[in-house]
């Protein structure tokens, strides 16, 4: 259920990435209200992401005997920090007077913050899934239930 969860929110955050990146290439300006609808969705679902990683992901991937795991944890666990650090500051410098002022640096500022999204998804599917399918087998060998229907692969 956990590594479940953690890819439902991936695919749920790739989704609204992809609503912002066609909005940005509508109508110089035009876009502006569905971005700012998509901008209030991510900074709640990423905000809701980010607490469940640590609640249990990274509580899972820390509380690890394997060698470089709990390691690999910090790490990816520092990336998303930064990460949802500076989404908080891209809304805060892109208000809706600004992103109208200044629509192509604000497309672009949006497209590299999206990039940075995707890149974090991506690392955690390459990586945390893996560890985290691994420590969830290795803490309940008898029951793999929780883990859902899919591998570590996707």
């Amino acid at each position: 259920m956990v590594l479940d969860r953690l890819r439902a929110e991936h695919r749920q955050v790739l989704r609204v990435m992809d609503r912002i990146q066609t909005a940005l290439f509508s109508d110089e300006g035009g876009g502006v209200v569905r971005i700012g609808e998509a901008r209030f969705e991510t900074q709640h679902i990423l905000r809701d992401h980010f607490a469940f990683k640590d609640a249990f992901v990274f509580r899972i991937i820390a509380a690890s005997d394997r060698p470089g795991t709990a390691v690999t944890g910090r790490r990816l666990r520092a990336q998303g920090q930064a990460i949802a650090e500076a989404y908080q500051a891209h809304l805060e410098r892109w208000d809706p007077s600004n992103m109208a002022a200044s629509w192509t640096a604000y497309r672009d500022a949006s497209l590299e913050m999206i990039r940075r999204l995707r890149d974090l998804v991506e690392r955690e599917r390459r990586y945390l899934y893996p560890l985290l399918e691994a420590e969830m087998v290795a803490s309940h060998p008898e029951s793999t239930s929780f883990l859902g229907r899919r591998t570590a692969v996707g």
